[in-house]
């Protein structure tokens, strides 16, 4: 009698602890239609003592695996602060992910029709994108919730920038969250 009790208890108490899915107070993680950048420290800018061969380099990611197309649009802004292209353009497309994004300084110099030697310390390139899903459905920067806009964490491939200045040698501390 005492083995059945024993066994009826442990039955009884290795059921009880199943957890009740919909108990979760954690809402469902749904895949949405989102692109991540993952820029390391040292690719968030043109670095203006080597910029012949310096980039701007990040890994672009669809987590839920559903994006078809990405527009990336540039403009460029001067170093005293002018836009130099008005709006922004039509910088690439991407159609595969996770893709190696890199933007070289001779890249955006063909872009704007300009001589590698006109891209100069102090500018700013600004990034505004859109993706698509297999039904044409766009999605951007405005479609994100502020959280998503704000945290550095979330690695929104939505809007961003990058520009030609000097490094920190010590801490790279300025391009933290180089966001605009």
């Amino acid at each position: 009698m005492k083995k059945i009790f024993l066994i009826c208890f442990l039955a009884s108490f290795i059921s009880s602890c199943e957890q009740d899915e919909s108990l979760d107070p954690r809402p469902l993680i749904v895949q949405g239609q989102y692109v991540t950048l993952d820029i390391k420290l040292y690719d968030k800018f043109i670095d203006a003592t080597n910029i012949s061969s310096s980039a701007f380099k990040g890994t672009l990611a669809s987590p839920g695996g559903n994006i078809v197309r990405y527009e990336l649009f540039i403009r460029r802004k001067n170093s005293i602060g002018n836009y130099e292209n008005g709006d922004f353009a039509l910088f690439r497309t991407i159609t595969s992910f996770p893709y190696q994004l890199e933007i070289k300084s001779q890249d955006i110099a063909d872009f704007f029709n300009l001589d590698i030697s006109e891209v100069k310390q102090g500018e700013t390139y600004e990034f505004l994108a859109y993706s698509y899903d297999s039904n044409g459905v766009k999605m951007g920067y405005t479609n994100l919730s502020g959280v998503v806009k704000t945290t550095e964490s979330m690695k929104q491939g939505y809007r961003f920038k990058t520009g030609v200045e000097l490094p920190d040698p010590l801490t790279y501390d300025t391009y933290k969250n180089y966001t605009f």
